[in-house]
């Protein structure tokens, strides 16, 4: 459970973008490699401000300046087919897609590491004696252009002017021109941006545990046993070594043209949530208010998948209301403190890890004080609440921190706001008895001084 206070801090954007245009970039010091001159930009795809997206910017490498255009026309095939792969499709909105146009002196890339071929990132096949491995030998070239025109990416990729098929992952996704070239880009954003192992067997020095690779073979101990028998997940033995397993035996980690396998997918969407938060703007912007007209608008805007897969739930003083990204509350003078808070999750389909979802609940909390009270500018505490296993048969763990340690009250209730169970106490962790209620939904509450957050909780 993650709970937005009203002053949050995003990434500030270095600049607003349009098309085809230079981005300069104050040099505090240069390097031999550095030569501290800005690139020219194109902006593929604008979602958004880059403190609320998930930026993807590419670089060239391996185009003279007369070949640059045909640069951008290969970026628009890339980034057009990952749009059209689950989950990016699903998830479009949340991306912003830019492109930097770096000229090298010469076209292509060198065949061997030792070759002399002057590109500005030194790409090169044959990699550590991998003839597909396509790596750029000058990385270091590449984070300084990115650190030095957009700080504020999340992920960079590489593209190689050379039809012949290769490409590598690591932090720096790499791909040529081949004809696969769109596939090969989305296999290896696959392992740079999620962690994904290959899936065909690519050697005892590749072999690790990754979300889609593993030693744990049993189906009760296996990483993805969420997915079992789910869209024809199994566990796959490797026929060069079966002491390792895979997910799938058709995903785009392990073949070009499949889907991403149900697992990877998940995997990516983690990711996704991991550098993204669906709350983009919210007012009122404070968190204590004076009630002194005769209603208060609460709203929230959101960063919204495509279907729309956001559940979001309000509550006043604990009582659930049904609204989505508005809420109006209207004077009553019998109220001396409102409390109001807004969850919101991503229920998607492709994530059955509970405990991240759990992770990934975030939360808005406000207070309004009456005429009689006396109202201030302050901001809630940092709150992060965290129950698991959810759902629950017989107990659920209940995990709180707060940036001050402070006294709080941890209560129970149900749907109807009837407590349940309640206990006094400070950031910690709680084991809470649920083998006696009713299976159903509870909202699990956490209060105390500048201090209200709630998330939900299913006992089966």
């Amino acid at each position: 459970m993650v709970t937005t206070t009203l002053t949050a801090k995003f990434r500030n954007c270095p600049c607003r973008l349009t098309t085809s245009f230079v981005l300069v970039a104050i040099c505090i010091t240069c390097t031999v490699h550095s030569l501290c001159q800005p690139f020219p930009v194109d902006t593929i795809i604008w979602t958004g401000p880059a403190s609320d997206r998930i930026n993807l910017v590419f670089l060239s490498d391996g185009y003279q300046s007369s070949e640059l255009e045909q640069y951008i026309q290969d970026v628009h095939q890339v980034a057009d087919h990952f749009f059209r792969q689950s989950p990016f499709s699903i998830y479009r909105q949340y991306f912003n897609l830019i492109a930097i146009k770096v000229p090298s002196k010469a076209s292509g890339a060198k065949t061997n590491p030792s070759d002399e071929h002057d590109t500005y990132f030194g790409s090169t096949f044959n990699y550590s004696g991998i003839e597909r491995l396509l790596v750029a030998q000058k990385s270091f070239a590449a984070q300084e252009i990115l650190f030095e025109q957009f700080p504020l990416f999340d992920q960079a990729v590489l593209i190689v002017n050379d039809q012949r098929y290769g490409g590598s992952g690591g932090w720096l996704a790499t791909t040529s021109v081949h004809e696969s070239a769109p596939e090969i880009a989305l296999h290896e954003i696959g392992h740079s941006f999620a962690g994904l192992a290959d899936e065909y067997w690519a050697g005892e020095q590749f072999a690790a545990e990754k979300p889609n690779m593993t030693q744990s073979l049993s189906r009760e101990k296996v990483t993805w046993r969420n997915w079992l028998d789910y869209a024809d997940v199994g566990v796959y033995l490797h026929e060069e070594n079966q002491t390792w397993a895979r997910p799938h035996q058709n995903c785009k980690m392990r073949v070009l043209n499949p889907e991403f396998c149900s697992v990877c997918q998940e995997s990516l969407v983690k990711r996704i949530h991991d550098l993204t938060n669906p709350i983009i703007h919210y007012q009122p912007a404070t968190a204590t208010l004076d009630q002194q007209n005769d209603s208060i608008v609460f709203k929230v805007d959101f960063l919204e998948t495509n279907p729309n897969s956001l559940q979001v739930q309000w509550y006043v003083n604990q009582i659930p209301y049904d609204s989505y990204n508005e809420l109006v509350l209207y004077k009553d003078p019998a109220e001396v403190i409102l409390q109001i808070n807004m969850t919101v999750v991503d229920t998607t389909y492709l994530v059955r890890d509970p405990a991240h979802l759990g992770s990934h609940t975030y939360s808005l909390n406000w207070e309004i004080k009456s005429d009689s009270t006396t109202g201030s500018d302050d901001h809630l505490v940092n709150v992060r609440l965290f129950a698991f296993p959810n759902p629950a048969s017989d107990w659920v763990r209940i995990e709180l921190s707060t940036i001050q340690n402070q006294p709080i009250i941890l209560m129970l209730r149900d749907m109807s706001g009837k407590l349940v169970y309640q206990i006094s106490g400070y950031s910690g962790i709680y084991l809470i008895p649920v083998g006696q209620i009713p299976a159903g939904s509870y909202l699990v509450t956490v209060s105390g001084h500048q201090v209200l957050s709630s998330i939900p909780f299913i006992k089966q």
